[in-house]
């Protein structure tokens, strides 16, 4: 019965909504750092799962990363996410990304009731017979392919000769997005493109206050030519634009040499919908996570350690939810 209620949600959400919804399964954002800040750090984040959110902070990647994501939807639904980011220049990196998410062996059930061919004896016997596991099964998969470019840019603004100049970092990004999806024996095709930049600056240089921390502001345009994903059956549906605009605060703390960033973002899609997180770093090796994604609260945790002389990062987020728990594992890799 839970399969069957979300396969009623992917099919309400990508056919009925298709302007709003056509992507869902995007909505999930991608890693176990984002999820458990509430899918609301597009001005924060400057790993390779920045790709899905805000792609311009690809721009601060300077070595090879490789990022895995496995998430249990309810033990019924799968979403997985394999990805590369690696520098160019020394000022553009790229990325290539490819999100996956499935459910499986979700039942044929036919209405008997409606089929006027049988009698009220004949569909009791067929009941009786199926005993209520269908007549075969059938699979839901949905995958999206990012191919990312980032530049980051840097610029000196004089604000007297009592301060220091004011450094801001803007990069700016561009992602093209290939999306497939195939229900049943129908398949559909699209393509995309997602915009995004942001600014960084170091709020003690511009308040006179060395105590304080880094702000960053973001925009990010989803889907800005309007993805048009095209069925099989000759049907089509249009994702319309999408614009997250996100802020994000890092505050270093005198002690244990913590960090404690706070972000939040708000979209157009979602009536407004305001997510916002916050996370606690404990000298570069332990996070602990907190988020709201617009209508529940999230958890999670991280640890990052040198392991075969490569940096890498586990992050777990938990999600609660009536049909079960939903459970995200990633991990960082910088080669």
């Amino acid at each position: 019965m839970k399969k069957l209620l979300i396969i009623l949600l992917v099919l309400s959400f990508n056919f009925l909504h298709a302007g709003e919804y056509g992507d869902a399964f995007l909505e999930l954002g991608v890693g176990g750092r984002n999820m458990a800040m509430g899918n609301s750090i597009s001005a924060l984040d400057t790993n390779n799962t920045c790709f899905y959110a805000n792609c311009a902070g690809l721009a601060s990647i300077r070595s090879l990363n490789l990022d895995l994501m496995y998430t249990s939807h309810f033990g019924l639904a799968y979403y997985n996410h394999l990805g590369l980011a690696f520098p160019l220049t020394k000022t553009i990196s790229g990325a290539i990304n490819w999100l996956r998410f499935g459910v499986n062996n979700i039942y044929f059930r036919p209405d008997y009731f409606i089929t006027s061919d049988y009698s009220p004896e004949e569909r009791r016997q067929k009941i009786l017979i199926n005993q209520g596991k269908g007549f075969g099964s059938f699979s839901d998969t949905e995958d999206g392919f990012y191919f990312s470019l980032a530049k980051m840019n840097k610029i000196q603004v004089y604000l007297g000769w009592l301060y220091e100049n004011l450094e801001l970092e803007i990069p700016v990004g561009v992602s093209v997005k290939v999306l497939h999806k195939q229900l049943n024996n129908n398949i559909a095709w699209g393509i995309g493109t997602d915009v995004s930049t942001r600014c960084r600056f170091h709020l003690g240089t511009l308040m006179g206050i060395d105590q304080l921390g880094y702000f960053s502001y973001g925009l990010a345009i989803s889907d800005f030519t309007e993805t048009n994903i095209y069925w099989e059956t000759k049907n089509s549906d249009k994702i319309d634009i999408n614009i997250k605009n996100s802020i994000a605060y890092e505050q270093p703390l005198p002690i244990w040499d913590m960090m404690l960033n706070i972000s939040a973002e708000i979209n157009n899609r979602y009536d407004e919908e305001v997510r916002f997180g916050g996370e606690l770093q404990v000298k570069k090796s332990l996070f602990i996570r907190v988020g709201y994604n617009g209508y529940q609260t999230i958890m999670g945790c991280g640890l990052a350690a040198k392991l075969f002389k490569m940096s890498t990062k586990l992050d777990y987020a938990l999600f609660r939810h009536e049909l079960g728990n939903s459970h995200r594992i990633g991990v960082s890799l910088c080669l």
